[in-house]
């Protein structure tokens, strides 16, 4: 709580849109069972996926690097290209090793 007041507390003046989450993710101390509390939802995996990515994004921004990795960048445009060629009737299927491979994520 002390690091909160003394560093997040004058980021909030910068930027007012935080002032409500960090309120809510504080909150979140204050209860002996925060799974059970009103802020449950900021518990949820999707939630906690959502805040690393955002953080992780924020590390690699901060070091001047992409803020998506190079080889998840290369996934990426390989899963858009599978799911465009499997979109048209008349394509070859993708290999089985690639579909599974692309099945399983």
């Amino acid at each position: 709580m002390k690091f909160a007041e003394e560093y997040l507390v004058e980021k909030c003046e910068e930027h007012p849109e935080m002032q409500e989450k960090l309120e809510k993710t504080f909150a979140l101390l204050a209860f002996d069972k925060p799974e059970n509390s009103p802020f449950a939802s900021l518990m949820e995996l999707t939630h906690r996926q959502m805040v690393a990515t955002d953080v992780n994004s924020a590390v690699l921004k901060a070091l001047h690097k992409p803020a998506i990795p190079r080889i998840e960048a290369l996934f990426r445009m390989m899963v858009w290209a599978n799911q465009q060629l499997t979109r048209h009737d008349d394509a070859p299927e993708p290999p089985d090793a690639l579909n599974k491979m692309f099945m399983e994520q």
